[in-house]
């Protein structure tokens, strides 16, 4: 179970060639902005077209330029969670949530709605709308609608950005619950180094140029493959596994 990725894409000043393999785990894509992170992730979910190379999840082929294989995202097997809100707003959290499920026979509908609720401490909101809604209770509603078509893995571009310090330690407690009771992988993009530390299973950095490096957050710590990313990891050294 997870989620591999090897693709290029050229942009108008900006080249990406990304090799990585994460498993069942909490990933985090750590790195510079700019660094192709959250440009990954938009290729994985099906948003933007790889100019070649091979996404997959689990046994299926997400995208081959060989085979000429590109799943359409809405038939990607992922939940997509971004930083900005993007709850549809004259809906309220159910009517959100119930959006997702699609195709799911009714039946099974009301049960699904009502684990995401619950899982994501959302009982008593549900019948508001997101205007209604702080930032951390609208990002445990995108969370909830994400998490109900149950995804093989969900997929976080920088969802705590927009949120301030003590909204977002609670919120990076509610993904670390969501991965361990919903038994689903998560690979998450951000920016912040304490945040990748402190919450990464498996660490893929980003160090610009082309250079990247996977494994454990203390084994890149402590033996940083390149002098880049040696840099983007030292300010935080002395406090992670030296």
């Amino acid at each position: 179970m997870g989620v591999s990725v090897n693709v290029s894409k050229r942009l108008p000043g900006f080249d990406l060639d990304v090799a990585w393999d994460v498993g069942d785990e909490l990933a985090v894509l750590f790195g510079y902005s700019g660094s192709g992170k959250s440009l990954t992730l938009r290729m994985i979910a099906g948003l933007l077209k790889p100019d070649s190379g091979r996404i997959s999840c689990d046994a299926e082929i997400l995208f081959d330029s060989v085979r000429r294989i590109d799943v359409a995202p809405q038939r990607r097997p992922f939940g997509y969670v971004t930083q900005g809100c993007t709850l549809f707003p004259h809906m309220t959290v159910r009517r959100n949530i119930e959006y997702a499920l699609k195709g799911v026979p009714r039946a099974e509908q009301g049960d699904r709605v009502a684990s995401v609720i619950d899982a994501l401490h959302l009982r008593g909101l549900e019948n508001r709308h997101p205007h209604e809604l702080s930032g951390g209770q609208q990002q445990r509603a995108q969370l909830a609608r994400a998490l109900a078509r149950r995804p093989k893995a969900l997929l976080l571009d920088e969802p705590f950005s927009a949120l301030d310090a003590p909204i977002r330690a609670e919120m990076r407690e509610v993904v670390r619950d969501v991965r361990r009771d919903f038994r689903v992988p998560v690979v998450m993009v951000t920016h912040d180094l304490y945040e990748a530390y402190t919450m990464a299973d498996r660490l893929v950095v980003y160090g610009g140029n082309g250079e990247f490096q996977t494994g454990t957050p203390c084994e890149l710590f402590k033996q940083p493959a390149t002098p880049a990313i040696e840099a983007l990891l030292t300010s935080e050294r002395l406090w992670a596994c030296v």
